[in-house]
């Protein structure tokens, strides 16, 4: 194959090391005269880019490059690549004193992050191994899902605490089991003074969702409300809600369609929010709309069923030098 391919594209060969030569010099194959005269499809373009972005760009932007090309570059052999060049992809993460193993999970991760923004593959698919999931989210879903044992536990203790809820919490209770029994989408919102049980009866619905080993997510506005729910954080950690979210009415989280969090929040059956009116309302927005695209429902929240939690005699947000009407305009 590669003799005939020579044969056809060089003109007036005198000898079989006449085909072989390229620029004076006498090559050991056909194949490797066929590359250095660019007859066949290689990734030397592409060793001669990293290695010159490796020399003059951080790591970071090395690893934007990479997946860049995994992504629209279409390299023919996307693991020579990677082996090539993902010590210098990972220098960073060495010199922060990670070790070459946990530098390599984390470059891979981001890979697969961008590889999601940029439209691409997942990373098998170009040859490369898959990264371990992120302790960070590998420890949520263990918080959000308990195992079979921790199910029998949180059960036998679900069914001591609802025989001491009183008529105004099995009311809400029994609404909310409704809701999540019939399927589809719900919101409900509690407002009651300190000191009525609300947390009480949130974390009652969270063990309730999780003691039949269902998903069940708690978030609050705040870190400290966070740490009073079991398995809790605050609404930022959990949505990942951009910082640019107030200036921007078109904003999204930042939630990769294929992550794990986006998992989580697909088979979640019950969202808590404590707190809730005291988020910026485009806060609310952007989850909101958020979650209607990764679960490409049409109904508001993604049709799934919210719980909120406020009292409405709480402290308002904080507007820097801002006034009653600044104060309110948010909420």
């Amino acid at each position: 194959f590669y003799l005939r391919l020579l044969l056809v594209n060089v003109r007036g060969p005198t000898s079989f090391e006449a085909l072989r030569t390229v620029d004076g010099v006498l090559l050991p194959t056909f194949k490797a005269a066929c590359q250095a005269r660019g007859l066949l499809e290689d990734d030397r373009h592409w060793q001669l880019c990293l290695s010159e972005a490796a020399q003059t760009r951080m790591p970071a932007a090395l690893r934007r490059l990479f997946a860049a090309i995994l992504a629209h570059g279409d390299p023919s052999d996307p693991v020579k690549l990677w082996e090539e060049f993902s010590r210098e992809m990972a220098g960073d993460l060495l010199h922060q004193g990670l070790s070459a193993e946990a530098a390599m999970a984390e470059v891979l991760r981001s890979l697969q992050k961008r590889l999601e923004r940029m439209g691409g593959s997942e990373l098998s698919a170009y040859g490369l191994p898959q990264p371990l999931a992120e302790p960070d989210q590998t420890r949520l879903l263990s918080d959000c899902l308990p195992t079979p044992h921790e199910a029998a536990e949180l059960q036998s203790e679900v069914d001591a605490l609802v025989a001491t809820l009183t008529d105004e919490q099995r009311a809400v209770f029994e609404a909310v089991q409704s809701n999540l029994t019939a399927g589809g989408g719900g919101l409900h919102f509690i407002d009651a003074p300190g000191g009525t049980g609300k947390t009480f009866l949130l974390t009652l619905l969270l063990k309730s969702v999780r003691a039949r080993r269902q998903i069940a997510v708690a978030v609050a506005s705040s870190g400290i409300a966070a740490t009073i729910l079991p398995g809790g954080r605050t609404a930022h950690s959990m949505f990942k809600i951009p910082v640019c979210a107030v200036r921007q009415d078109s904003a999204f989280c930042s939630i990769g369609r294929r992550s794990k969090l986006a998992e989580i929040l697909r088979n979640a059956r019950l969202i808590v929010w404590d707190e809730a009116p005291m988020t910026h309302r485009k806060d609310l927005e952007i989850v909101e709309r958020t979650l209607r695209d990764l679960l490409h429902g049409g109904q508001p929240f993604g049709e799934r069923c919210w719980c909120w939690l406020a009292t409405f005699g709480s402290c308002l947000l904080l507007c820097p030098e801002g006034r009653r009407p600044t104060r309110s305009k948010p909420a």
